[in-house]
């Protein structure tokens, strides 16, 4: 973690919208994506490795609804649609049921747009 690098509110505004999508994609999808993300080299994951570390504020590696919730609230204010559509979404992405979200499943929802763009 490198808290001296701050989030840049461009790329998280699109790593958020990411999120916020990928969310409403089928599980399938998704546990595929989330394949591919854990194989993917630490070069094209740099912008969502950022926004991870940035989000994760107590450093455990998982993010927790808080943490979703006040990194959304950062990016797009206290009053946006994104911030009140958090919980669902948050649900949603959790795809082990964990209650948090992983670095994978972040990842995976993070790139997701990509994704969808590049055939790797």
């Amino acid at each position: 973690k490198n808290p001296g690098q701050k989030m840049d509110p461009t790329i998280g505004r699109q790593v958020l919208s990411n999120l916020k999508q990928f969310s409403n994609t089928s599980q399938f999808f998704s546990l595929c994506v989330a394949s591919v993300a854990r194989q993917l080299d630490h070069r094209s994951l740099r912008d969502v490795h950022k926004i991870f570390c940035d989000m994760d504020t107590n450093g455990d590696g998982v993010l927790e609804l808080k943490e979703v919730r006040a990194g959304f609230e950062k990016i797009f204010g206290k009053g946006s649609q994104e911030l009140r559509d958090v919980d669902a979404m948050f649900a949603r992405l959790d795809l082990d049921g964990s209650g948090t979200i992983d670095y994978t499943e972040f990842c995976a929802a993070g790139i997701g747009e990509r994704m969808g763009t590049e055939e790797h």
